[in-house]
């Protein structure tokens, strides 16, 4: 029985070429790419549009991120519950993470098997293309750090293990006239589009064209098939009892949704699945650092510089933005007295060091035999890149100690799910991975992926620029194919 029998839908099916779950970064740059084909395209995203009025320059309270996370509680290997940094809102998570859009490096195409870290099918070279596409569409910024920052970027790099460069920052070079704006944009979103994000970059181009449909506030909750052939998908089944059919279904829904629609896909129609949907789980090590210095932090404008050291080959850090003194009360240690923390909130600067995870098939999303979403994720796994972000992270902060600062840390937990990667890893082989070159699911008809989740490697920088560029590749291919 087909599974689209058991959902009788309240609208008639309208055919559409392409149908892509999901409007974050990947779904809407492979739409945007499909649009412009000339392709008929339905996008459905689960949550909405941000409302423009709630937050912005013009507001006294900005919107955090809190306000859009995605209510769906977790559990974690023993059965703990837990929220991940997971968010429903067309834009994705690009609407509210600081707008790094940094390139991985030729090297991380590559596989390093002594790092436990898969290669990529395609190589940089021919990759790069769909980056410089990216880059062109968003424009990113370079912004010179200010005068606090610049004591302490002299104290990191003095003796040349560690070098700094600037972070390509999707910002408009106008934010630097608006304090509030500068404060407020990593963690929050942007009412003024002073950063730019997967919505007001794609959108704005393919919005209103006559063969590009988006639906908001439904979910997605089926793939339909082929009467005779589960394996050969034709269109989707939403939470609002609609079905909705296309020559291909685009599944951009983040690397921990979208290997759980397959999954449920799999179950519901007896196809026996690739034990690889769901694994390789990667997500960074990341700990965030606190510098407190005696001089108060009057730099505004701190989201600026990355450092990196060949002595961390597959680690980096890099500037984070200003923060005010509730958020990173919240952030820092434990042990740290509340009080004191309020008090000294003013004088720090804060910083994230970043360490690639490589692969580990034991670390995957499933589905637990009640439905409920698992993440089985441990470094104890992946012993090599605990190892090189201990290190890194002491020699970080060694240079900062030396210098007569105050530095704490303090480990992202398992809910920090921002740079959530792979579980439907691409490559060439069917059984090495879930999704071939062009994003195109093996031994599956009609069924492609566009976001994080294909990723062979998390590389050691923020996955947003090269989750674009991979939704533009994918609608390109598509398109094409179509």
């Amino acid at each position: 029985m087909a599974v689209a029998s058991r959902f009788r839908p309240k609208t008639a099916a309208v055919g559409f070429d392409a149908i892509v779950i999901g409007a974050g970064a990947g779904g809407l740059a492979a739409a945007y790419k499909l649009t412009s084909a000339g392709k008929r395209v339905l996008v459905i995203e689960k949550g909405g549009r941000l409302r423009a009025d709630d937050h912005g320059p013009e507001r006294s309270t900005p919107l955090p991120a809190s306000a859009y996370r995605c209510p769906e509680h977790w559990q974690d290997s023993t059965g703990k519950s837990f929220l991940p940094d997971e968010f429903s809102n067309v834009g994705g998570k690009t609407k509210w993470y600081g707008g790094a859009l940094l390139r991985m490096s030729s090297e991380e195409f590559s596989a390093d098997p002594s790092y436990r870290a898969f290669g990529w099918p395609i190589s940089y070279k021919k990759f790069s293309r769909h980056y410089d596409e990216a880059e062109n569409l968003f424009s990113p910024m370079h912004f010179s750090y200010a005068t606090h920052l610049a004591s302490i970027v002299s104290d990191i790099c003095d003796d040349g293990r560690w070098t700094c460069a600037p972070i390509a920052m999707a910002l408009h070079k106008d934010i630097l006239n608006n304090s509030y704006a500068i404060k407020y944009f990593d963690g929050y979103a942007s009412a003024s589009a002073y950063k730019k994000d997967a919505e007001n970059v794609f959108l704005t181009r393919i919005g209103s064209a006559p063969n590009f449909r988006m639906m908001t506030g439904v979910e997605v909750t089926a793939l339909l098939h082929a009467d005779t052939n589960p394996s050969h998908i034709t269109g989707v089944a939403c939470s609002d009892g609609t079905t909705w059919r296309a020559r291909a279904v685009v599944a951009a829904a983040g690397a921990m949704r979208s290997p759980l629609l397959l999954q449920r896909h799999m179950s519901r129609s007896g196809l026996a699945g690739s034990h690889l949907i769901g694994a390789f789980f990667k997500k960074h090590l990341m700990s965030t650092v606190f510098v407190i210095s005696l001089k108060a932090n009057d730099d505004v404008m701190r989201k600026t510089s990355q450092f990196f050291s060949n002595d961390y080959p597959h680690s980096m850090s890099q500037c984070l933005a200003w923060f005010d003194g509730e958020r990173i009360v919240r952030r820092l240690p434990n042990l740290v007295p509340r009080a004191l923390a309020a008090r000294v909130s003013a004088r720090v600067t804060l910083f994230s060091i970043i360490t690639e995870d490589g692969s580990h098939l034991s670390n995957a999303v499933r589905l637990s035999a009640t439905g409920l979403p698992i993440l089985d994720y441990s470094t104890s796994r992946l012993p090599e890149a605990e190892n090189e972000h201990r290190r890194a992270l002491r020699s970080f902060c060694w240079r900062l100690w030396r210098s007569g600062r105050v530095v704490l840390t303090r480990a992202v937990g398992l809910g920090g799910t921002g740079h959530a990667v792979g579980t439907l890893m691409t490559g060439r082989n069917p059984d090495g991975s879930v999704v071939d070159d062009a994003g195109r699911v093996h031994g599956m008809r009609g069924l492609y992926v566009a976001d994080g989740s294909i990723l062979p490697r998390s590389g050691r920088v923020n996955p947003a620029l090269t989750i674009y560029a991979w939704g533009l590749r994918v609608g390109e291919l598509l398109g094409a194919s179509l």
